[in-house]
């Protein structure tokens, strides 16, 4: 059995795979298998995934019949490990080469936390720029792991971003934990598809351990979910939330109701956004931020929950509107973001 289990979707990255693989095969810590799920990519991928699978016994590939998607082929890794621990590596991204090495260190230091915790590099237009932790580096075990699940939704007032971050890539999991949650995720789940993987997690947890260094390249494609418009996205999102809270009913002892209802807050303020930039007339629009949103009582709540939440001032002036059920002032908050979403596409278009 070997220590980690890397699972690698493979789906659409022939650009990027390589770089992606042999960031994992320059690990300078060996005790680990590599899973990459083939999600019938329609291009040179898998083939170049193949290459490295003849080279390293370390290496297999598991493909699908069909394109399920992110959240399938994650599943399908999961199955497939046999690993102690799960690592997740985007095959668009890449990792430091003493990744493995440092987090082996701390497994056996910290006696096998359950979850280890980490920095990020963010990889925009041929930069990578350090991603800062919102938590300290440390164990965190009974009270003070009860109180960093309490506060890991919430919004931090220095950069509105989430305590902890949701994203999967940025952690190493104890299988068995992660085995938990695996299959609970309905898998047409396109956007924040790591909240009901990551977050749960964490609400189970007995111990985590955070380490103060970067050891991930994350790449932003300007060709991401961010630049389009998601027909389901308030439907996506008011699942996620809901299902993170009934699982910290069940797993822990601590009290995230006031953070979930800033989420959906956010989630609904985002939703006016997401609307603004698809094809539908003006008319129908509103009518969506009035009967979706405006008459929505879970929403509703959430607003009155997540006063004086530390999101951006942006999305709160747009959830002032909606809570207070100003529709028209909602749809003109939403028009700048309609505006900017235009120019950053047109540059894409000309790149």
């Amino acid at each position: 059995m070997p220590l980690f289990s890397i699972i690698v979707p493979v789906y659409n990255v022939e650009r990027y795979i390589k770089t992606c693989l042999d960031s994992i095969i320059a690990q300078s810590f060996s005790d680990f298998e590599v899973i990459i799920v083939n999600d019938c990519t329609p291009d040179e991928s898998a083939h170049i995934a193949t290459e490295f699978t003849s080279q390293d016994k370390r290496f297999r590939i598991v493909t699908h019949k069909t394109n399920k998607g992110l959240v399938a082929a994650r599943d399908t890794g999961i199955e497939f490990s046999t690993g102690k621990y799960i690592v997740f590596v985007d095959s668009d991204d890449w990792i430091e080469p003493d990744l493995l090495e440092t987090v082996s260190k701390c497994i056996f230091e910290q006696k096998s936390p359950d979850i280890v915790l980490f920095q990020l590099f963010l990889f925009h237009k041929g930069k990578s720029t350090r991603v800062p932790l919102l938590s300290e580096r440390g164990m965190y075990k009974g009270k003070s792991l009860q109180t960093l699940q309490e506060n890991m939704l919430r919004f931090s007032s220095d950069n509105h971003q989430r305590i902890i971050a949701p994203n999967v890539y940025s952690k190493i999991y104890k299988k068995e934990i992660i085995d938990r949650y695996s299959y609970q995720i309905p898998r047409d789940i396109t956007i924040g598809e790591d909240i009901p993987r990551s977050y749960p997690c964490i609400l189970a947890a007995n111990s985590l351990y955070v380490i103060d260094r970067s050891f991930y390249h994350y790449r932003q494609n300007q060709g991401s979910m961010s630049m389009k418009y998601s027909p389901k996205y308030l439907h996506h999102t008011l699942w996620i939330y809901p299902f993170i809270y009934e699982q910290a009913k069940k797993l822990s002892s601590v009290d995230i109701s006031r953070a979930i209802a800033e989420n959906i807050a956010h989630s609904a303020a985002c939703a006016v956004c997401n609307e603004m930039i698809s094809k539908k007339p003006k008319k129908q629009i509103k009518e969506f931020i009035r009967k979706e949103i405006c008459e929505n009582p879970l929403i509703q709540r959430s607003f009155s929950r997540a006063k004086g939440f530390h999101d951006y001032a942006y999305y709160r002036l747009i959830a002032y509107a909606l809570h207070h059920g100003k529709v028209s002032i909602a749809y003109a908050l939403g028009i700048p973001y309609r505006w900017s979403f235009k120019i950053q596409h047109a540059k894409l278009k000309r790149n």
